[in-house]
This record gives structure tokens, C-alpha cells and sequence, in this order.
């Protein structure tokens, strides 16, 4: 544990010095203001083609509205069905993201500990003595307060909060615990969260967002380009056109780092890419890989139900909102975030390869799966690659020895194969009948 806080510091003071460097270049809308600087595509190096399969993929995916800017600047802006850009929708689960930031301020302010206990602010929250002495806000931020997770998950009465693993020694993703969080802030800034979360963050950046009650949730309302206001402010290290939002950037590292070796990629509130486990909501089980293996490493990124995304590439500048319906029958749509970031990387019309077998973007698989073998066309035979199943676990691997993969060990599913080699990678969907 030790050692994994010391790496992520390391990583973080390295982050922190990056961002110092590229801030400066980025390009800020103005708070009072509805304009938004653009820039073209195409002067990005994106091909017409590839722009349109990406909008074609998120129409034929239930999305609302997608953004991506690109050092601050709106480079893709699209809207699908009746939704337009004033049109708010809910961010769902990426609003807990929003939250922990709230709480950077509310830590910046002096007002909060998260070190503290919870009971200090909230009372007897809980039926059982350990969990109400125990637990800190901390606990709460990380999803290790080891409350049952085995009832309703969203619900937020004492009775409902239980103790069930030793505070600390196990991640679950537990909505409850988050919701009360925002008692917490409340308590803390005698001020009611709706306020504070405006006073906080949403004024001196330009949302219009609102928490809206929805049973025991508070759930976070706003058009996607207040979410894509929230994606800047994080690009930017905390700050919004020079002036410091979140001031703590020991407490914003942590929240983009692993915050606990149960689940390496989570951070406060945060989902993080590029580390060597993870796990997902529902679940306690633990799977080897990076989150999202088509995103650079470095990509943080707050996820909401039905695929509401606040996706942060720091070392490409961007950041993508994707605000919509679910786009499969998954509550949280992972592998639709797959193809989103599969999609994303190809808009690049850019072919300085020199070996025509190395462009992966050539890759066809020719129907599918026939008789237990993947048909390829347009690959080098030295290609490696890694197949996942539907929940991101990694089930066969291996080299592409001639025309076809043998795929017989696989059950009937829909599966995704990333090929890769030392210059690229590249992610294909099929299906197993």
C-alpha cells in the first residue's frame, strides 16, 4: 500500500508539472458567455470520413450530445434526435466526480477534513457502532467504507447501513455512502449542497448545472456544454483562465490516482485508465488489465449510468462528453466506451507509417466467425493480439499466425480483439454465434 501511494505521488508531481507547462496554452470560454471558440477538424488532421463514422456510430448508439475539444476549443459538436445545446440531461454516477471536487474546495476553504470521521458531521448514520467510529470521509470518497453493499444500495437511512467488511479492507461501488457525502459538505459549509456546489465550482467556471432529488440520489442536471466546462477545468489542473478553482493540487492528484491497491483504478470518485487491475460496479471481482486499453494511460474519466461521460486525455489535450440513452442493455456501457475511444483514434488521416503491414487501420475481419475461425484480411502476420469478453476480461491471446484466428475455445458472445504492435493498436467488435 505504501508503495503504491509513493509511485502514485511520483506520478502525480510529474502530472502536476506537465499541466503547469500546457495550462497556459489552453483556450478558456468565457464564464457570462455562450460563445465558444471552434477549430476546424480537419486542420487537426481528422479525415471527413472518420468524423462521420464517429458521428454515425453515436447515432445509431442512443447519444444526445457529443463534444470534443481539443486544448480548450470545440473541435466536434454534435446532437442527435430533439436534444440540442440547451437542453440539459442528467449526468448520473459522473456526478460524483463533480462532488469530489466540490469537496477540494470545501478542503481548500478549511472547513472540511476527510480524514475526519463522518459520525463528526453527520451523527449516528449508521446501525453499527464500528462504522460509525470508524468511517472518514475518506472512506466515503474511495468506496472502501465496508458498509453491506448486499440490500439497497441507494438507500441512505441508518437502518440501511450496516457493517458488513472492516472499514478499509474492501472497494465496493456503494451509492448510498457517496449520496451522504453531500450531507457532509453541508454540514460542514452550513450551507445547503446546491448552493455550495454553485458557489464552489459552477459560477467561476460557467455551469448551469442543478442537483435534482430523484428517491434517495441527487443526481446532477446540465447541457453538455456546462459538462465539457466541468472536463476543462480538470484538463487545466483545477483552474479555469488563471485562476486557481481548486487550489489543493495535492488533493486533486489524489483524486486522479489510485487511491487504494483494491481497486487501482479508482481515485477519489474518478475512474482511471492504464493501470494493471480494475473492477466495476456490482461486483467484487478483480480483472487484469487497464480499464479502457484503447485510451492512453493517462486518461481519467468521470462515468455516469447509460454511458454519461466526462472523458480527460491530459497528454492530448482532450477531453469528450457524451451525454445520452444507454447504448446496449449494460448499466454501465464499457465497451461501448471501447468504441467510442477505438473511433476516436482513428479520425486521424495521418499515415506516416512506413511499412504498409504495420497500418492496422487495414484490418477487416471477413464474416466474422465461421466455423470456429475469425477470417482476417489485410494483416501482418506478426501481428499480436488480445480478445475480451463483454465484461473487459481478457480470455485468449496470441499471434496472428496465418488468415484466420482460431477461436474454438470461445463460447457464443460478443467479444472485442485489439491488435497491436510496436507502433499502434487497434479494436474490432465480433460476434461468436
Amino acid at each position: 500500500m505504501k508503495i503504491l501511494h509513493s509511485i502514485s505521488l511520483l506520478i502525480s508531481l510529474t502530472f502536476t508539472f506537465s499541466l503547469s507547462l500546457t495550462a497556459q496554452e489552453l483556450y478558456f470560454p468565457e464564464v457570462d458567455s455562450d460563445d465558444w471558440e471552434t477549430v476546424s477538424p480537419l486542420s487537426l488532421g481528422w479525415c471527413q470520413n472518420q468524423i462521420d463514422d464517429l458521428i454515425d456510430l453515436n447515432a445509431e448508439s442512443n447519444t444526445k450530445a457529443l463534444i470534443i475539444l481539443k486544448s480548450g476549443k470545440i473541435a466536434l459538436e454534435q446532437y442527435f434526435g430533439d436534444h440540442d445545446v440547451t437542453k440539459n440531461w442528467y449526468w448520473a454516477s459522473a456526478g460524483k466526480s463533480l462532488t469530489a471536487c466540490v469537496i477540494g474546495v470545501a478542503l481548500d476553504e478549511g472547513v472540511i477534513d476527510i480524514n475526519n470521521k463522518t459520525a463528526e458531521y453527520l451523527g449516528d448514520w449508521t446501525v453499527c457502532d464500528d462504522a460509525n467510529s470508524n468511517i472518514t470521509v475518506l472512506h466515503q470518497l474511495t468506496m472502501t467504507t465496508g458498509l453491506d453493499y448486499n440490500g439497497n444500495v441507494d438507500c441512505t437511512d441508518a437502518e440501511c447501513l450496516d457493517c458488513l467488511n472492516e472499514v478499509g479492507s474492501e472497494w465496493y461501488y456503494h451509492n448510498a455512502p457517496y449520496t451522504l457525502l453531500q450531507d457532509v459538505v453541508a454540514d460542514a459549509v452550513d450551507n445547503n449542497y446546491i448552493s455550495y456546489t454553485k458557489l464552489a465550482i459552477a459560477d467561476k467556471i460557467g455551469m448551469n448545472g442543478l442537483w435534482v432529488p430523484l428517491g434517495d440520489n441527487s443526481v446532477y442536471f446540465s447541457t453538455a456544454r456546462s459538462m465539457a466546462r466541468f472536463g476543462l477545468m480538470m484538463l487545466a489542473n483545477g483552474d479555469w483562465n488563471g485562476e486557481e478553482v481548486i487550489k489543493d493540487k495535492d488533493y486533486l492528484n489524489s483524486m486522479i490516482t489510485p487511491s487504494q491497491d483494491i481497486n487501482e483504478a479508482y481515485g477519489y470518485l474518478w475512474w482511471l485508465n492504464g493501470q494493471e487491475t480494475f473492477r466495476l460496479p456490482s461486483t467484487t471481482i478483480t480483472f487484469n488489465g487497464s480499464l479502457i486499453p484503447q485510451a492512453p494511460d493517462d486518461t481519467y474519466m468521470a462515468i455516469g449510468k447509460n454511458g454519461q461521460y466526462v472523458i480527460v486525455i491530459p497528454s492530448q489535450e482532450t477531453v469528450i462528453i457524451r451525454m445520452g440513452d444507454s447504448p446496449d442493455d449494460s448499466l454501465v456501457p464499457l465497451n461501448f466506451l471501447k468504441e467510442l475511444m477505438d473511433s476516436f483514434n482513428k479520425l486521424s488521416c495521418t499515415t506516416s507509417v512506413d511499412d504498409v503491414h504495420d497500418r492496422l487501420d487495414l484490418i477487416s475481419l471477413v464474416n466474422t466467425v465461421s466455423e470456429n475461425k475469425l477470417m482476417l484480411r489485410g494483416l501482418h502476420k506478426s501481428t499480436q493480439y488480445a480478445i475480451q469478453n463483454y465484461s473487459g476480461v481478457t480470455v485468449q491471446t496470441g499471434k496472428v499466425i496465418g488468415d484466420y484466428i482460431d477461436v474454438s475455445k470461445l463460447k457464443s458472445d460478443i467479444y472485442f480483439i485489439t491488435f497491436y504492435n510496436r507502433k499502434a493498436r487497434i479494436t474490432r467488435r465480433f460476434y461468436k454465434g
